[in-house]
């Protein structure tokens, strides 16, 4: 069986190779963000519990009497 052409390697682009190839370069490159600040944010877990407990509003109790509603099964 005879070539209709003669297959020079050269020639040849690989498109997928180079897509993917750009795809997982402009992934490594880190995006921009905020600027990290110079001294690392510490935060008093106990003062911040503090704070979240007094804006909290006082939760209401369950009402009483009215029994759960219940699915239905298919």
């Amino acid at each position: 069986m005879r070539k209709a052409t003669d297959f020079d390697p050269s020639t040849f682009v690989d498109r997928y190779e180079n897509a993917v190839t750009k795809l997982l370069t402009e992934k490594h490159v880190p995006k921009k963000g905020p600027v990290p600040t110079s001294e690392p944010r510490v935060v008093n877990l106990m003062d911040a519990l503090r704070r979240s407990i007094a804006g909290e509003a006082p939760k209401k109790p369950a009402a009483k009497g009215v029994p759960a509603r219940r699915r239905k099964r298919a």
